[in-house]
């Protein structure tokens, strides 16, 4: 284990979204509130997952597996690991894809919002949500093995990590994180934020 962390949202390393591939006018729909802070996180994870109800655990697998990495992604992860990092992988989006990018970058953790199943099914609940407070909690519970951690995000809800975390946005996507004082980048390269680890 290294003595430094480095949190990555997913949507950094990954353009496509799983709930995209389930539903993607009402991802959409939800996301466009989300952004223009219509809704909150809590309620628009929540509500997104209920139009899901139904889907069957392997069609969330099979489309999760499709997902891929950006061009970049792989060398980015083998540079940061090479510094001296761990990794930490966190979406807002499903845990399944998640753990599909944990295994085939090979990074220590990977934290996603949790979909209830039942009896194989997406029962349109969730076990756990990575609202702002999931994800708090998520680093909450690594942060101590690590003397420095570095959070790389482009939306708002990573902003819950800054009492606790250095934050870099990474091609910010609403005003509100685009107006903070924390570190951004903006480019199309993300091997451009290796100059900042």
């Amino acid at each position: 284990m290294n003595n430094s962390l480095l949190v990555l949202d997913l949507s950094v390393i990954c353009k496509d979204v799983l709930a995209v591939k389930l539903d993607e006018s009402t991802w959409k729909l939800y996301a466009k509130a989300y952004e223009n802070n219509e809704i909150g996180l809590y309620d628009f994870i929540i509500d997104l997952a209920k139009t899901h109800k139904g889907k069957t655990l392997e069609e969330m697998k099979k489309l999760a597996n499709e997902i891929k990495p950006i061009s970049g992604a792989y060398k980015f992860v083998e540079i940061v690991k090479k510094k001296g990092y761990d990794i930490a992988i966190i979406t807002k989006d499903y845990s399944l894809l998640a753990d599909r990018f944990k295994r085939i970058l090979e990074t220590q953790y990977a934290f996603g919002s949790i979909p209830f199943f039942y009896d194989g099914k997406h029962a349109g609940e969730m076990e756990y949500v990575m609202d702002e407070k999931g994800i708090l909690n998520a680093i909450d519970s690594i942060k101590n093995n690590y003397n420095k951690i570095i959070t790389i995000a482009d939306d708002r809800a990573y902003k819950v990590l800054d009492k606790i975390s250095e934050i870099i946005v990474y091609n910010g996507k609403d005003d509100i994180i685009k107006n903070t004082s924390y570190k951004h980048v903006d480019s199309p390269n993300i091997l451009d934020l290796l100059k900042y680890l």
